[in-house]
């Protein structure tokens, strides 16, 4: 079939056969030849243009390519298509770490890379006193604390009905505090060359709640 015997049915199924046949050649003359099957001015031959746009980049290949590009030396490109699983991968591998886990460390013991710290506007908000990011130690420390157990008694006091409270015992709780420590030199260069995956990195994972942003955890201790 034809690119003159084409028709608004078959219009998507005949471009791809046209385009994928004439790889490597002029896109220049591949496109006249293209627009020569009907007129701009007609519906379908703005339908024709249209569909040329959506399987072709004509300024090179792009982030999100089509099937098909037009290089530097104006030849028609095949794109790489990429699987879901892969691209995924990549986007994953370039993904910057932000927070990092130690294996030999406590489980409540981490370092982050964050604000220094912040400060209230004038009009009231809460905003970092800086863009620049520091690393932080973060530590979970769990307190054992107690705190009294009341019960409250009615009393009748001058024709009055006064409820007056009564301890009756202690009851045991553990209250959670995390405790934030800015990093010294010999830690950041450390925490930075994981940053830049100059070594060995046992797992990554997205952190929760945030887009792109990867959590490392590595063999060893801080210390070690």
């Amino acid at each position: 079939m034809s690119l003159r015997d084409v028709k608004r049915e078959t219009l998507y199924p005949t471009l791809r056969r046209f385009l994928a046949s004439n790889v490597g050649k002029r896109w220049n003359g591949l496109y006249s030849k293209i627009c020569a099957v009907e007129s701009a001015n007609t519906e379908f031959g703005r339908e024709i243009r249209r569909a040329v746009e959506h399987m072709v980049d004509t300024k090179g290949p792009s982030i999100h390519p089509n099937d098909y590009y037009v290089d530097e030396r104006g030849l028609l490109c095949a794109s790489k298509r990429q699987s879901w699983k892969a691209r995924y991968r990549a986007r994953n591998n370039n993904a910057p770490i932000t927070k990092i886990f130690f294996e030999n460390d406590r489980p409540d013991k981490w370092y982050e890379l964050s604000n220094i710290d912040y400060h209230w506007t004038k009009d009231h908000q809460l905003v970092p006193r800086g863009r620049k990011l520091y690393w932080f130690q973060f530590t979970r420390v769990y307190i054992d604390e107690t705190r009294p157990v009341f019960e409250y008694v009615r009393h009748n006091d001058q024709s009055k009905d006064i409820t007056v409270p009564n301890q009756i015992g202690v009851k045991a709780y553990v209250r959670e505090e995390v405790h934030k420590k800015q990093c010294n030199s010999k830690e950041i260069k450390k925490l930075q060359a994981i940053a830049l995956r100059q070594v060995t990195i046992k797992k990554l994972e997205y952190q929760r709640g945030e887009q792109r942003q990867l959590t490392a955890y590595v063999a060893g201790s801080m210390k070690g």
